[in-house]
């Protein structure tokens, strides 16, 4: 499980007298899959992307991650043995293509969505935080605890879960 926070646009962070607009997800991709024993993929990014939007990247991986890595994107979860989600973001420049790489070291299947929150929503200056992934074999998860150096009130909530079977039932 996997706790993100996305803090919020506001008066302070724009330099107007609006009371700011809460994070929102405009645009996802459809998701990708990584064969077994793959150690990359190409990933799809969103579309319309534009200066200063806010693109988040999940991965969830069948087996352990080792050496998550994209290039020109910001990890902030991937890594041990515990590990089976890896999260990432990238604060986009407009020059962004229609695809992202990603490599691991460990052979694994995975599948991988992303997210656009426009720039007219997010603060555009601070990056999301994340808590340390925990890992869990119950089938009532709960995210580990996160408390974002904005504070938890300006906070667009994001909790994450993967899983290392198709077989696994959640009930809570």
């Amino acid at each position: 499980m996997l706790h993100v926070g996305v803090g919020r646009r506001n008066a302070q962070n724009v330099g107007n007298s609006s009371s700011g607009q809460f994070p929102t997800v405009v645009d996802t991709n459809t998701g990708t899959d990584a064969a077994a024993a793959s150690t990359s993929a190409t990933v799809s990014l969103p579309a319309n992307i534009v200066a200063g939007d806010l693109l988040l990247m999940f991965g969830g991986m069948a087996s352990s991650i080792t050496n998550f890595a994209a290039t020109g994107w910001t990890i902030l979860t991937a890594s041990g043995t515990a590990s089976r989600i890896a999260t990432a973001f990238r604060i986009a420049d407009g020059l962004e293509g229609a695809t992202i790489a990603v490599t691991w070291t460990t052979g694994s299947s995975a599948r991988f969505v992303t997210w656009r929150i426009p720039v007219a929503t997010w603060n555009g200056v601070t990056p999301p935080e994340a808590a340390v992934p925990v890992t869990s074999t119950s089938t009532t998860p709960d995210c580990p605890t996160l408390s974002p150096s904005w504070g938890a009130g300006n906070t667009f909530w994001i909790a994450a879960m993967g899983s290392g079977t198709e077989a696994t039932t959640i009930t809570a």
